[in-house]
C-alpha cells in the first residue's frame, strides 16, 4: 500500500502549530472581550476558577464622581472550570478497551498500545477531566472509545456543559490529546429550555456533512448565523492540537455591540454542546486493523469557556443563591436591578424601561415618584411618551389617586407639605358645597366661618340654616380687637381687664378702654387708697430717649465690683462698656431722665439697640433689671419677649413693661406692686457685655411715658393717666396726700401709707401730715402732746390747760414730782447731785452750800472709774489709786515699779522684778528690790549685768552666789571663747579637749593647742595601752614595735599580729649591712657639712663622673633588690629607705655643685684651701671606693644569699599570699556587712554608754567611791571591748537583717494594698463556693499551684512562727531578768522589731505577688501587642524564681539575723548589769517591766490578728493568680493566632506576587515578540504553566476567609479582655481606695524608757 508524507509529521512543527494556536487563541481572548466589555478590557489569561465570584474591582458607582451609577461586569472568568459536562460516550465504561497512540507515520510501526478502564482510576478517563486542572506535568484527559468500538461517522459523541447561568461567552477552547477532529460542532442554549443553536460548525467538507457552505459571509442585520469552516480539520498535530472559537469573530457589527441586540443575544449562552462529528484518520481505517482501528478515538484534556457572568452592566459579581429551594448562580444586582441576570428592574423602580447598560449610560432602573403614597408601580409606555416618566402607581394610599397619586379622590383635599389627602367635612349647614378649595376650606354662608363652615364667625352667633347673627361686639374691648362672641348666647369674649355683655366697659378698678391695650382697661393706682378713677386730661404720649448724637448723655456702667467707665463711639452714635477676661457682666445705667417716678411707663415699652463685639453670648436671667427706691428690683433676661441674643450685628430689642407673666418679669407681682416700683425708679441697668473680654454698644434708648406739653399737633393723649376720686382722709391727683387733720399711720410713711386722723391728747387740733407731730399748746411736748414741756411738771394727758406747772431747778432744769409731794430735780449739773442738785457728786469736790462750785477731782486717771469713793469730796485727795501708782494725785510709781504713771496709755508703771542673787539690797525694806523710776535698771552685783540683773558679763559664771558673779577664767588655748556654762562655769572646749576651764588634752588625745587635742590612735596590738604620751603623742608600744602609733614592727621584725617576730637569718645580715652603710653615710654628711661650711672653688670633672657612677650603681643595685625580694615588704621598706638616704646624698650633691658654683665667683678664696679640699677629696673618694668594693664583693655575695632566700621562700610567700588576699576579701565582706548593720550595734553600744555615764555620775559623785574607780575602768573597758566584739558580731548579720527587714516591709505593704475589704461571711463563703465549682474542670493545675503557694506560705508561716518565738524568748528574758536595766527595755524593742521584720518579710511576698498581678493586668491591656507582652511573661516567672530564692534567703537570714542580735543584746546587757550594781539611781525602772510585757502580749495578739487576715487574703490571692494565668493562656493563644495569621498572610501575599511577576513577565514577553520562534514559545508556556500553578498552589481564596474568620475570633477576645480589663482596673481602683484609708503605722507606741520615766 502506497504511503504519503503528512507535512506536520515532524515534532518540532508541531509545537510550533500548537504555539501559534496558542498565541491566536490569546489574541482571539483579547479582541473579542475589548469588543463585549470596552471599558473593562478582559484579563488575557482568564480567572480558571468558576467559584471565583469576588468583585472584580469594576465598581458599578464611581466614587471619584458623585457615586454616579456606571456600567459594571464582573471576572473574566473560565466558566467551564470544574463543571460537569455530560458526554455520550467514555472509554472504559461498559468494559476495558485498548488503545493505541499515533506517533508515527503510516506504514511505520506504532508505539505500545495502553488500556483504559473505568473501574481503575489511573486507567480511566472520565469527562471530569474535561474541566479540571490543566497541568502539562500531569495531564489528564477524556477519552473516548476507540473507532474499534465503533466510534465514528455517523455515529457521534455529544459533550454538554451547564452553566447553571447566562454568561457572556467570549470564547470556546478545546485543547485535544489525540487529533482533531474531522468534523465537529459547537451549539448553545440562550435559556436552558430553549432549543439548540449551532454555534460554530468545523469540517474539512463543510458542504457534505453540514450542507453549509465553507466560510459564508456574515452580513449586517444577519450576524446570529453559525458559519462552518475548515480551519482545525486537519489531522496534524497528533496531539496537543488548540481549537478556539470565538463567538464575535467576524461579525460585522462587533465594533457596535452595545447597540446590537442580536450580537448581545448571539453570545449569551447557559449551555453548550460540542458535538463530535467525524475523525481525521490516515485513511488506513479501511484495512480494518485492530490496531489501527484502535488508534483512532477523541481525547480531550481541556475544556475552557472564557466568558462573564451576565449581568447586563448591572452588578461587578455573581453569587450563590438558594432560592427557590436549589444552590445556583445570580447576579449581586445594582442600579436598582432584580433577576438572576439583574434583566429587569427592581419592583417600585419602574420609571423608565428596563435596559443593559452601556459604556455611556448605567441606564439604571429610577424609582416610580409615588409621592409616599403606594408602593407599587408598572412601566406604562404611553404615559413615559406623554411625560417621560412611565411609573404609574397603584394602590393609592390616603384618599389619592392619580398616576403619581397626585390627585385627591372627590370631597378631599391635602394639606400642605402633606401626602394624605383628607375628607373635606363640609358643613351642610353651613355651606354652600360639600367640595372644599386647596385650602380645605369650603364655600360658607353668611356669617358662618371654619375651614368646614361648621362655627359662626368672629361677632356671630345662632348657627342655621340661614347662617349667622351679628354679636355687636365694641372690639375696644374684646379679646384681640377682635368682635369675639359665646356663638350660643351673643355674649362677647371680654378683655382681661372689660366687662358687660358687648365688652364695653372696664372693670371696677380700672379705667382707659382703649383698642391700643390688650388687656383693655389700665388699672387704678391711687397709691392703693381708691379703686375709683378716670383719665386725666391734658397728658400726650411721650417717649424718653437717648440717640448719643453728641455724648454719652450721662449714661455710666456698674458691675458687680463697682462702677465702671462707659465711653462714647461716635462712629456708632452709641455707648461702649468692656468687661474683664473672667466675664464679669457689665451694665450700662441709665441718667436721671429715665430715674424716677415713671409710673406712666406701665404697659408702654422700652427699646434699645445692642451689639457685642464677641458672639455666642451667655445669656443670664438678669439681663435687664429695674430697680426701686427700696432696693427692690425686677428683672428678665435679654431674649425675652422673643428677642434675639446679642451678637456682633446690631438689633433692636423691645420690652414690654407689664404685671403679666407673659412678659416675663421677674419676680412675679401684681399690677399695683408693679406700678408701684415705677413710683421711683432708682436705676435701669442694661447688660452690656456676655463674654469675656466683651465689648458692649448701646443706642437709641427709648422709655415710652407722659408728657403735658405735646410735641406737635398731631400729638396722641395719653388715655392711660388716671385722675383718682379720693376719700377723705386724702386729697391729690393720684390720693397721695392726707388732707387736712389727718396723718401718715406710719412717720414720714409713703404715698401708700394710709391716713389717720391726728392724736394731740385734746392740746391741739392741728399736726404734721408726714411725721405726725401734734403742735402743741398749754405748756406741753411730744409728738401727741403727751407730756408737760422742760422745766413743767404735771401730767399732761388729762387734756385740760393747767395740766403742767414750772419745776424750781438751777437752769430752768427738768424735774418730777415725788410721792411725797416734793419736787425732784432731774438733770442735775455734771458734779452736783441732791434732789435739788445742793451736794457734789462722786467724783468731784467742793461745798455748795457754802458757795463752793463742785471740781472734778484729779488722780491722773489711775483710778477705776467705775469705783465709789475715788477721792475725798472736800479735799479731793485721790483714795484708791491703781496701775501701780501713789500719790495724793496717784502722780508716781509704787516700790518696786517703774513707768511713767502720767502716760495717756495707764498701766505703763511695771514691776521691776530685780534678779534677787544679782541686786545689790537696800539696807531698808529688804524684803523690796527697788529700780530706778524712769529706766526700770536694777542695781547690779560685780559683774552682773542685764536690766534686772539676772545675767552675768561675758567670761563669768556663778551668778546664784549672792556675791556677784565669779571669772571663767577658760584657757585661751583649749577654749572657743572666753564664755562658759552660767552655772558650772564649764568652758565650751575644742575637740578633744576636757576640763572645766579646757586646759589640758581628754583621756586618748594628745597635743594641746589651739586646734585643740588629737586622738591618739594607739594600734591596740602593738601599744601597751590605748593612752600616748600627751605632748607628742607617743603611744607605749609593746617590745620591738615603733611608730607614733606603734602601728609597725622594729626593723628586722615583722608580723605585727604575732608579736613582730625577728626575721630569718638572712635578714639579719643586710641589717648589719645597712647599718654600716648608715655609718659610712653619717661620715660623708660630715664631710660634706664640713665641704658646705668652709666651700672654696674646685672643678674636678672626674669626681663629678664618679659621684654619677656610683648613683647610676646605687640605682641599678636597689632596682635589682627590688625585683628579687619579691613580696617581702620588711626588706622593700629598709631598702627603700636606704634609697631615699642615697637620693639625700645625690641632693645633696647636687647642692654641693650649686655652692662650688658660687665659690668660682669667689675667686679670691681659692688657693688658700685647696689643699684642705683635697684631702677632703681624697678622703670621700676612700668611702666611696669601699662602698663600692662592699656592693661589688658583698653586695654579690647578699645578692646570692638573697635569691637562695627568694627561692626557699617564694612559694611560702605565695601561698601567705594568698591567704591573705582571701583574708582581705572577708575582711571587705565583713566590713560592708558592718556598714549596713550599724545602726543594731550603735544601739547597744549606747545602751551601754548610757549606763557608763550613769555609773560615772555615781561613782564622781560620792569621795566614797574613788577607790573603786580603777576598778570601774578597768570593767569599763571589757565592756567596750566586749561591745566591739558585739559590733563586729551583729554587724556582720545586720545588713542581712535590714535587707531582710527593707524587702518584708515591701511585701507587708504590698499585702495591706491588696487586702480586700470586710464582706459578708456567708456572701464571702458563696463567692468562694462558686469559684470552687468553676474550677472543677482544671483542679489538677489549680492543685499544683496551690502546692506552690503552699510552699510560699510555709516559709512565711515559719518566719512567722519564728518571730513569735523571739518574742516569747524576749518575754520571758524580760520576765527573769527582771532586775536588769534599760538593756532589758532594748532588747524587748529589737524582739518586736523581729517580729515587725517577720511581717514586713510576708508583706514583701504578697507584694511581690500584687506586682505580677498588675504586670498581668497590663498584659490583658496590651493584647495587640502580644508578643512583646509574652517576652515580660518571661521576665516574669524569673522574677518569681527570684522572689523564691529571696523568701528563702529571707528566711535564714532573719534567723541568724535575730540570734546574733539576741548574743549583742545578753553581752551588752553583762556590761550594763556591771554598771548597774554602781548606778543605783536606776531602781525605779524595774517598777515598768510589767506594763511592758503587758504592752509585749498586746503586740503579740495584734501579730496573730494579721496572720488571720493574711490567711483572709490567701483565697482571694489565689484566685487572683488563677485569673492571671487564664489571662495569659488567652494572650498566649491570640499571640499564637496572630503570628500564624501573620504568616499565612505574608506567605499568601508572596505566593500572589510571585504569580503575579510571572504573568506580567509573560504577557510582556508576547507583545513583544515580533517573529514566532519555537523556543520562546517552549519557555512562555513552561512559565505560564508554573504561573499558573503557584496561583492555583496558594489558595488565596481559602487563606483568605481563614484570615477573616481568625481575625473576627481575635476581634470578639480582644473585646471580652478589655471587659475583663475595665473590671480588674475598678476593682484595683477600689482596693487602692482601701490601702489608701489604713493607716501608715500604729501611732501609739510608748517606748520602755518614758514608761519608766513617768
Amino acid at each position: 500500500m502506497a504511503t504519503f508524507k503528512n507535512p506536520f509529521s515532524k515534532v518540532k512543527e508541531k509545537k510550533l502549530l500548537f504555539k501559534c494556536s496558542f498565541i491566536l487563541l490569546t489574541l482571539i481572548i483579547a479582541l473579542n472581550d475589548k469588543i463585549l466589555i470596552s471599558s473593562q478590557p478582559a484579563e488575557l489569561t482568564p480567572s480558571i476558577d468558576l467559584e471565583h465570584f469576588e468583585r472584580s474591582g469594576d465598581l458599578c458607582y464611581d466614587k471619584h464622581n458623585g457615586n454616579e451609577p456606571q456600567r459594571c461586569v464582573p471576572d473574566f472568568i473560565n466558566a467551564a472550570f470544574n463543571k460537569y459536562v455530560e458526554v455520550t460516550n467514555t472509554c472504559g465504561e461498559r468494559r476495558p478497551i485498548k488503545y493505541c497512540v499515533q506517533s508515527k507515520v503510516i506504514g511505520s510501526m506504532r508505539q505500545t498500545c495502553e488500556d483504559c478502564d473505568a473501574r481503575v482510576p489511573y486507567l480511566s478517563h472520565p469527562a471530569s477531566f474535561l474541566t479540571d486542572f490543566n497541568s502539562p506535568d500531569n495531564e489528564t484527559w477524556w477519552q473516548s472509545d476507540t473507532m474499534n468500538e465503533g466510534m465514528q461517522y455517523p455515529n457521534s459523541i455529544n459533550l454538554t456543559l451547564k452553566l447553571g447561568k447566562t454568561f457572556d461567552v467570549t470564547y470556546v477552547r478545546l485543547k485535544f490529546v489525540s487529533p482533531r477532529p474531522e468534523s465537529f460542532a459547537i451549539y448553545k442554549k440562550t435559556h436552558p429550555d430553549d432549543e439548540w443553536i449551532p454555534w460554530q460548525y468545523y469540517s474539512a467538507s463543510c458542504r457534505s456533512t453540514y450542507k453549509l457552505p465553507e466560510k459564508a459571509p456574515i452580513l449586517p442585520g444577519h450576524e446570529n448565523v453559525a458559519q462552518c469552516t475548515k480551519e482545525y480539520s486537519d489531522i496534524s498535530p497528533l496531539t496537543g492540537g488548540n481549537i478556539a472559537f470565538s463567538t464575535l469573530e467576524g461579525r460585522p457589527s462587533s465594533h457596535n455591540f452595545e447597540e446590537n441586540e442580536q450580537l448581545q443575544e448571539w453570545v449569551t449562552a447557559s449551555e453548550i454542546m460540542i458535538s463530535l462529528n467525524r475523525m481525521n484518520t490516515f485513511g488506513d481505517e479501511v484495512f480494518h486493523d485492530t490496531r489501527v482501528l484502535q488508534s483512532y478515538y477523541y481525547a480531550i484534556s481541556d475544556f475552557a469557556i472564557g466568558g462573564r457572568c451576565k449581568c447586563n452592566g448591572h452588578a461587578s459579581e455573581c453569587v450563590r443563591s438558594t432560592g427557590g429551594g436549589y444552590n445556583s448562580l445570580v447576579c449581586r444586582c445594582e442600579h436598582n436591578t432584580m433577576g438572576p441576570d439583574c434583566n429587569e428592574c427592581a419592583p417600585f423602580y419602574n420609571d423608565r424601561k428596563w435596559r443593559p447598560a452601556t459604556s455611556t449610560d448605567a441606564n439604571e432602573c429610577v424609582r416610580c415618584e409615588c409621592n409616599s403614597l403606594s408602593n407599587r408601580c408598572y412601566y406604562d409606555e404611553e404615559l413615559f411618551e406623554k411625560t417621560g416618566r412611565g411609573g404609574h402607581c397603584i394602590d393609592c394610599a390616603g384618599n389619592t389617586r392619580g398616576p403619581h397619586c397626585e390627585e385627591c379622590i372627590p370631597d378631599h383635599w391635602r394639606r400642605p407639605n402633606e401626602h394624605f389627602c383628607v375628607p373635606c367635612n363640609c358643613n351642610e349647614i353651613g355651606s354652600v358645597s360639600t367640595q372644599c378649595n386647596s385650602e380645605g376650606k369650603c364655600e360658607c354662608k353668611p356669617g358662618v366661618g371654619g375651614d368646614h363652615c361648621d362655627i359662626c364667625l368672629p361677632g356671630f352667633y345662632d348657627f342655621s340654616i340661614h347662617g349667622c347673627k351679628d354679636c355687636g361686639c365694641d372690639v375696644s374691648g374684646t379679646i384681640g380687637n377682635t368682635p369675639l362672641c359665646q356663638t350660643t348666647t351673643g355674649e362677647c369674649l371680654c378683655k382681661m381687664n372689660v366687662e358687660g355683655r358687648q365688652c364695653d366697659k372696664c372693670k371696677p378698678g380700672y379705667f382707659d378702654l382703649s383698642v391700643h391695650n390688650e388687656f383693655g382697661c389700665t388699672p387704678c393706682f391711687c397709691y392703693g387708697h381708691s379703686s375709683v378713677c378716670h383719665t386725666a386730661e391734658g397728658f400726650f404720649a411721650h417717649n424718653v430717649t437717648s440717640n448719643f448724637d453728641s455724648d454719652k448723655e450721662s449714661w455710666s456702667g456698674v458691675s458687680i465690683r463697682g462702677p465702671a467707665t462707659a465711653t462714647w463711639a461716635e462712629v456708632d452714635k452709641a455707648i461702649a462698656i468692656s468687661n474683664d477676661p473672667q466675664g464679669t457682666p457689665y451694665y450700662f445705667m441709665a441718667p436721671e431722665e429715665f430715674l424716677g417716678d415713671q409710673r406712666a411707663s406701665y404697659n408702654q415699652y422700652l427699646t434699645f439697640t445692642l451689639r457685642t463685639q464677641q458672639n455666642y453670648a451667655h445669656v443670664g436671667v438678669n439681663d435687664i433689671i429695674i430697680v426701686g427706691h427700696d432696693g427692690k428690683e425686677v428683672y428678665l433676661p435679654i431674649t425675652a419677649q422673643k428677642n434675639p441674643v446679642p451678637t456682633n450685628v446690631d438689633q433692636e430689642y423691645t420690652f414690654k413693661i407689664h404685671a403679666s407673666p407673659e412678659y416675663q418679669w421677674n419676680p412675679r407681682m401684681n399690677d399695683l406692686d408693679f406700678i408701684g416700683l415705677l413710683n421711683n425708679i432708682t436705676a435701669i441697668k442694661i447688660r452690656g457685655t456676655y463674654t469675656p473680654s466683651d465689648v458692649g454698644f448701646l443706642s437709641k434708648f427709648s422709655l415710652g411715658s407722659v408728657t403735658m406739653t405735646p410735641s406737635d399737633v398731631d400729638s396722641i393723649p395719653a388715655g392711660w393717666v388716671e385722675t383718682c376720686e379720693c376719700p377723705k382722709e386724702y386729697v391729690g391727683q393720684f390720693c397721695e396726700s392726707c388732707a387736712e387733720g389727718y396723718k401718715r399711720e406710719i412717720k414720714f410713711g409713703e404715698s401708700f401709707t394710709r391716713c389717720v386722723k391726728c392724736d394731740c391728747n385734746g392740746h391741739s387740733d392741728s399736726c404734721d401730715a408726714e411725721s405726725g407731730e401734734c403742735i402743741c399748746e398749754h405748756n406741753t411736748d411730744g409728738a401727741t402732746c403727751e407730756r408737760c414741756a422742760r422745766g413743767w411738771y404735771g401730767n399732761a394727758l388729762q387734756g385740760t390747760e393747767n395740766d403742767c406747772k414750772k419745776c424750781d431747778c438751777p437752769d430752768n432744769g427738768p424735774c418730777i414730782l415725788h410721792t411725797d409731794n416734793e419736787i425732784i430735780c432731774t438733770e442735775c449739773p455734771i458734779g452736783y447731785s441732791g434732789r435739788k442738785c445742793d451736794f457734789c457728786g462722786d467724783g468731784y469736790y467742793g461745798n455748795p452750800s457754802e458757795g463752793i462750785e463742785c471740781k472734778e477731782c484729779n488722780c491722773n486717771g489711775n483710778i477705776d472709774a467705775n469705783s465709789i469713793g475715788n477721792c475725798d469730796t472736800t479735799s479731793g485727795e485721790c483714795k484708791k489709786c491703781i496701775y501701780n501708782t501713789r500719790g495724793y494725785n496717784c502722780e508716781e510709781c509704787e516700790s518696786g515699779f517703774w513707768g511713767n504713771p502720767l502716760s495717756e496709755i495707764k498701766g505703763d508703771c511695771k514691776a521691776c522684778n530685780c534678779f534677787a542673787q544679782g541686786t545689790i539690797r537696800p539696807s531698808v525694806d529688804y524684803d523690796v528690790l527697788e529700780c530706778n523710776q524712769e529706766n526700770g535698771q536694777c542695781s547690779c552685783q560685780p559683774h552682773v549685768e542685764g536690766l534686772q540683773c539676772d545675767k552675768c558679763e561675758e567670761g563669768y559664771f556663778n551668778i546664784t552666789s549672792g556675791n556677784g558673779c565669779e571669772a571663767c577664767d577658760c584657757d585661751l588655748t583649749g577654749s572657743l571663747g572666753i564664755g562658759c556654762d552660767i552655772g558650772t562655769g564649764q568652758c565650751k572646749c575644742k575637740p578633744g579637749v576636757t576640763g572645766r576651764r579646757c586646759d589640758q588634752c581628754a583621756m586618748y588625745h594628745y597635743g594641746f593647742s589651739e586646734d585643740g587635742c588629737k586622738l591618739c590612735e594607739c594600734n591596740p596590738v602593738g601599744s601597751e595601752n590605748m593612752q600616748c604620751d600627751k605632748e607628742n603623742g607617743q603611744c607605749q608600744c609593746k617590745d620591738n614595735v615603733e611608730g607614733r602609733q606603734c602601728n609597725i614592727c622594729a626593723e628586722n621584725r615583722y608580723n605585727l599580729q604575732g608579736g613582730c617576730p625577728q626575721c630569718d637569718e638572712c635578714y639579719t645580715l643586710i641589717q648589719r649591712r645597712v647599718n654600716d652603710y648608715r655609718d659610712k653615710f653619717s661620715k660623708l654628711n660630715e664631710t660634706l657639712n664640713e665641704i658646705i661650711d668652709n666651700p672654696i672653688e674646685i672643678n674636678d670633672e672626674e669626681f663629678d663622673k664618679k659621684v654619677k657612677e656610683i648613683l647610676k650603681a646605687v640605682k641599678k643595685t636597689h632596682d635589682d633588690v627590688m625585683t628579687n625580694l619579691g613580696d617581702d615588704s620588711i626588706i622593700i621598706q629598709q631598702i627603700s629607705t636606704l634609697r631615699n638616704n642615697l637620693n639625700s646624698a645625690d641632693d645633696m650633691l647636687k647642692e654641693v655643685g650649686s655652692i662650688v658654683n658660687k665659690i668660682r665667683e669667689t675667686n679670691y678664696i681659692g688657693e688658700e684651701y685647696l689643699t684642705k679640699w683635697m684631702k677632703i677629696k681624697n678622703e670621700a673618694e676612700a668611702e666611696l671606693d669601699a662602698a663600692r668594693k662592699y656592693l661589688e664583693t658583698e653586695g654579690a655575695t647578699q645578692w646570692e644569699l638573697a635569691e637562695e632566700a627568694a627561692k626557699k621562700y617564694g612559694d611560702q610567700s605565695q601561698v601567705l599570699s594568698d591567704l591573705a588576699q582571701e583574708a582581705r576579701t572577708l575582711a571587705n565582706k565583713q566590713e560592708s556587712t558592718s556598714n549596713d548593720i550599724k545602726k543594731l550595734a550603735e544601739q547597744a553600744r549606747n545602751i551601754s554608754e548610757t549606763a557608763l555615764m550613769e555609773s560615772k555620775d555615781a561613782i564622781f559623785g560620792s569621795s566614797e567611791t574613788s577607790k573603786q574607780i580603777a576598778k570601774l575602768q578597768e570593767k569599763l573597758e571589757k565592756a567596750k571591748n566586749l561591745l566591739n566584739q558585739t559590733n563586729i558580731i551583729a554587724a556582720e548579720q545586720q545588713k542581712e537583717a535590714s535587707k531582710a527587714n527593707r524587702q518584708a516591709a515591701e511585701i507587708l505593704n504590698s499585702v495591706l494594698e491588696i487586702k480586700p475589704p470586710n464582706v459578708n461571711a456567708e456572701a464571702y463563703k458563696e463567692e468562694a463556693k462558686r469559684i470552687s465549682e468553676a474550677a472543677t474542670t482544671t483542679i489538677d493545675n489549680v492543685k499544683n499551684e496551690i502546692e506552690n503557694n503552699k510552699d510560699i506560705l510555709e516559709e512565711i508561716k515559719n518566719l512567722e512562727a519564728e518571730a513569735r518565738k523571739e518574742l516569747d524568748r524576749a518575754y520571758r528574758q524580760q520576765k527573769q531578768n527582771d532586775d536588769l536595766f534599760n538593756d532589758i527595755n532594748s532588747a524587748k524593742e529589737r524582739a518586736l522589731k523581729a517580729v515587725e521584720v517577720a511581717d514586713n518579710t510576708l508583706s514583701e511576698a504578697q507584694q511581690t505577688l500584687k506586682l505580677l498581678q498588675d504586670f498581668q493586668a497590663t498584659v490583658d491591656g496590651h493584647k495587640d501587642e502580644a508578643m512583646e507582652e509574652l517576652d515580660k511573661i518571661k521576665d516574669i516567672e524569673e522574677k518569681v524564681s527570684e522572689v523564691q530564692e529571696k523568701a528563702s534567703i529571707i528566711t535564714v537570714a532573719i534567723g541568724d539575723a535575730l540570734y546574733d542580735a539576741e548574743e549583742a543584746q545578753k553581752q551588752a546587757a553583762v556590761a550594763e548589769s556591771e554598771a548597774k550594781e554602781i548606778a543605783e539611781k536606776a531602781e525605779h525602772i524595774r517598777e515598768s517591766t510589767s506594763e511592758t510585757m503587758k504592752k509585749a502580749a498586746a503586740i503579740l495578739e495584734e501579730v496573730n490578728t494579721l496572720r488571720e487576715a493574711i490567711a483572709e487574703s490567701e483565697g482571694t490571692l489565689n484566685n487572683f493568680k488563677d485569673g492571671a494565668e487564664s489571662d495569659s493562656d488567652k494572650a498566649d493563644k491570640a499571640v499564637t493566632m496572630a503570628a500564624l495569621a501573620s504568616n499565612e498572610a505574608e506567605i499568601a501575599n508572596r505566593t500572589l506576587s510571585k504569580a503575579t511577576e510571572k504573568v506580567k513577565m509573560i504577557l510582556e514577553q508576547l507583545n513583544s515578540l515580533d517573529n514566532v520562534d519555537n523556543d520562546e514559545l517552549n519557555d512562555l508556556e513552561r512559565k505560564l504553566d508554573e504561573a499558573e500553578s503557584v496561583f492555583n498552589a496558594s489558595q488565596l481564596d481559602t487563606k483568605l476567609q481563614t484570615l477573616k474568620d481568625r481575625k473576627k475570633e481575635q476581634d470578639r477576645t480582644l473585646i471580652s479582655l478589655k471587659s475583663e480589663l475595665e473590671n480588674l482596673r475598678s476593682e484595683r481602683e477600689n482596693l487602692d481606695e482601701i490601702q489608701k484609708s489604713l493607716p501608715k503605722k500604729c501611732f501609739n507606741i510608748v517606748s520602755l524608757e518614758q514608761e519608766g520615766q513617768k
